[in-house]
């Protein structure tokens, strides 16, 4: 049984159907919007600017609100709005793209500080300790986070509800229909990322979705090539912005409780240290791959997300500076696990989840001292019975292809590697 998640891929050896990220295929309507973008970059057009201030102005038009809470995003704002306007190579759809993801999250930021400020009530329970999903990029996490929230004791954080933690507007909320039609917006726009990761309003997602509402997120490192955002990011603590996540998910708590929430991210890998300030008492899963396949497929998925807005990604740069990172985010993971014996975490390999999913669930949750319910396994089994068991990831792609080197990246890999007999 292929599991949703679970990739068909070259293990950083043949190549079948790459996709082009240099000069790449556009459907001819986004060809003629990028035409007609051309003239209103030029004639300075106010929706093509990536002016912090422009764009600040912008959203709190948009909902008649001014109160952007603390100040911890404008640092990381302005450093991600000049990456995107000297370095990235956007196109006038791409431009027009970051300049909607950047309003959106600022608008997010000014709801937020509406609803705490009219209910303050709504972030003065505590959560509970949250379990928390930490491994490099496609090693399963995916898999293992849509098993566990099949448990009613654990709750998700959704696509639709990430996207905008806080309705907007006096009218109805629509926030999932917005989800909906964005997500149709990015099937045509690049048709292959459906293929390289698991999409959807209602799917479980990573919580950096949530961190982008105070711009420290690689989430947006890796749908556009910012190197200088995030070598910013790499380069700074995180604590406030693991404070606003919190915050952020103490409001959506308000609307569906549960008994803990499972979260995910890849990039919490770098950060786990502020993760546990920001929420005490939180059990960690991580999870484990062969590097040397997880690196080429991160590649891919980038490089096919970031070529949406940019005609020319740097691929091979690209690949040198995120496996670089992604070795410096196990190092980080491991010093933290180090120095906090308090800790729980549990171990869970890619080969082992793919090939006994329920008993490695298992597993974990005795190591974590979690309850598992005959009814939280039924429904992981009716999961697994379904779409959850029959969606694969059909990813092709090489090292090479990214001008890295199978047998230097196993070096660089080498003592991870060994430490969990990958």
């Amino acid at each position: 049984m292929t599991m949703v998640g679970a990739e068909k891929d070259g293990q950083g050896g043949r190549s079948v159907g790459q996709h082009r990220f240099v000069r790449p295929h556009r459907p001819v309507a986004v060809r003629a919007a990028n035409r007609a973008g051309r003239v209103l970059q030029r004639a300075g057009h106010p929706a093509l600017s990536l002016d912090p201030a422009v764009m600040m102005r912008q959203a709190s038009a948009s909902v008649g609100l001014d109160d952007y809470g603390s100040d911890e995003f404008l640092e990381p704002l302005g450093v991600l709005c000049a990456a995107l306007d000297g370095g990235a190579r956007l196109t006038p759809v791409g431009r027009y793209f970051a300049h909607g993801r950047i309003v959106g999250s600022l608008r997010n930021r000014l709801l937020i500080e509406e609803a705490i400020s009219t209910r303050p009530e709504m972030v003065s329970t505590p959560l509970a300790p949250p379990t928390v999903i930490v491994g490099l990029p496609r090693t399963g996490s995916t898999l293992l986070q849509s098993l566990i929230a099949q448990d009613p004791l654990h709750r998700p954080l959704l696509t639709w509800e990430a996207a905008r933690p806080v309705p907007g507007g006096r009218g109805p909320d629509d926030r999932h229909q917005v989800s909906t039609r964005h997500m149709k917006i990015l099937d045509y726009l690049a048709p292959a990322a459906r293929s390289l990761h698991p999409i959807g309003p209602d799917l479980a997602t990573e919580c950096v979705t949530l961190m982008a509402n105070s711009f420290a997120s690689l989430e947006l490192a890796t749908i556009n090539w910012v190197p200088t955002y995030l070598d910013w990011c790499l380069d700074h603590d995180l604590g406030p912005h693991y404070a606003y996540l919190y915050r952020q998910l103490q409001l959506l708590e308000c609307r569906v409780r549960s008994e803990r929430w499972v979260l995910k991210s890849p990039s919490h890998l770098f950060w786990l240290d502020d993760l546990l300030d920001a929420f005490p008492g939180a059990r960690v899963i991580q999870t484990h791959r062969d590097p040397i396949a997880v690196v080429g497929s991160f590649c891919s998925l980038s490089s096919t997300f970031c070529s949406v807005g940019e005609d020319e990604v740097p691929t091979q740069v690209l690949a040198r500076r995120w496996t670089e990172a992604w070795a410096e985010g196990l190092d980080r993971t491991s010093r933290v696990r180090a120095s906090r014996p308090d800790v729980a975490v549990a171990d869970v390999r890619y080969d082992e989840l793919m090939r006994s999913p329920i008993a490695a669930v298992e597993r974990v949750y005795a190591e974590l001292d979690l309850e598992l319910t005959p009814a939280a396994v039924a429904a992981m089994q009716a999961f697994l019975a379904g779409e959850g068991g029959t969606a694969a990831i059909n990813h092709d792609y090489s090292l090479e292809q990214f001008g890295l080197d199978p047998a230097e990246e196993a070096e660089r890999y080498r003592g991870y590697s060994a430490s969990y007999g990958l």
